[in-house]
């Protein structure tokens, strides 16, 4: 891809590249019929589509959007239109390559979660915007082991499609799994339920890991534990093993391990500066407390951690959960 290309841009050399649907095909599938207010003017986005004389209203007021510019109404509702957008490249693509629809959804799910994410990824960390929301997302479908090939392929092509249009990963996440859930009972962060005891019942393709939480409501990167043991930290060391460095600078070079023993997972703290808790409920589990009052505490120099816990280095927490990863 281009080094610097903006994450509509992608999106329309994407659609060209996968099945040759050009940019106006596609935006009359997604604009809206409404009035909407773009900068200075009011506009009726799917006219601009339209206008078969003069496409530089077009090519000016939506491919060369940043993230942010353009309202969400400027489209028309993703969960109705990209459906239909989906069928056409799919049945364009299996036309062009002479392959089947089903052979197409399934070559389109592949690129759409590897090559293609990867291209959106490049586009949004071009503009400024976290992509690991997006990256997430993409993971999370690519893990998915049930529901069919289309519908994985849809829910992929629905989270590029809206990421593209609005630069704007959270919310396309957001509407994504929402569908899936309600469309295909299909949860594309693929985190577990767990009842009982939370430590038994765990399959083999489920494993512990943690996902950062950024702030109210909004999750971020996910990252998967080692049994072997996973050291957190600004900057651990790689010759010590799995490590996590999705992490702010409150947190120490090393901060914190987690490892699993006789099918118990175990935290230590590696002497870190601003200490580590455990919130569990209304209950809270100093792990090692901050450098400064070491005097004060008495506690125990493992604790077992277990899913739906939340642990906090500094001022970065990470929510402990089953996820199944996929092979």
């Amino acid at each position: 891809m281009a080094s610097q290309e903006t994450p509509i841009k992608t999106y329309f050399r994407i659609l060209k590249d996968c099945c040759g649907i050009g940019m106006a095909e596609a935006c009359r599938e997604l604009l809206s019929h409404e009035e909407v207010r773009v900068g200075r003017r009011t506009i009726v986005p799917w006219d601009l589509a339209n206008n078969e004389t003069n496409r530089a209203p077009l090519t000016n007021t939506i491919s060369n959007s940043l993230p942010g510019e353009l309202p969400f109404a400027t489209f028309a509702d993703f969960t109705v239109q990209v459906p239909f957008l989906f069928s056409m490249v799919v049945e364009m693509r299996a036309e062009r390559d002479e392959i089947s629809k089903r052979e197409a959804a399934s070559a389109l799910l592949s690129e759409l979660c590897t090559e293609y994410a990867n291209d959106m990824v490049a586009a949004l960390e071009y503009t400024s915007v976290n992509a690991d929301i997006f990256d997430n997302a993409r993971d999370g479908i690519a893990s998915l082991r049930t529901g069919h090939t289309d519908d994985r392929a849809l829910l992929a092509f629905m989270l590029v499609t809206i990421t593209g249009c609005l630069g704007n990963p959270q919310y396309a996440a957001s509407i994504t799994e929402s569908y899936g859930r309600r469309t295909f009972k299909l949860n594309i962060l693929n985190e577990l339920p767990i009842t009982g005891d939370m430590r038994a019942g765990l399959c083999d393709a489920s494993f512990l890991g943690v996902q950062r939480i950024m702030g109210s409501n909004v999750r971020g990167r996910t990252h998967r534990l080692d049994p072997a043991g996973t050291t957190f930290g600004t900057l651990p060391q790689p010759e010590t093993g799995s490590y996590v460095a999705d992490v702010d600078n409150s947190v120490s070079n090393e901060h914190l391990r987690i490892w699993e023993e006789d099918g118990r997972w175990l935290a230590e703290g590696l002497g870190s500066l601003h200490g580590t808790y455990i919130q569990r409920g209304n209950e809270q589990i100093v792990v090692e407390p901050p450098a400064d009052e070491l005097g004060d505490f008495s506690y125990e120099s493992e604790i077992e951690v277990l899913p739906g816990d939340v642990i906090v280095m500094g001022t970065t927490s990470f929510e402990v959960l089953y996820f199944n990863w996929g092979e």
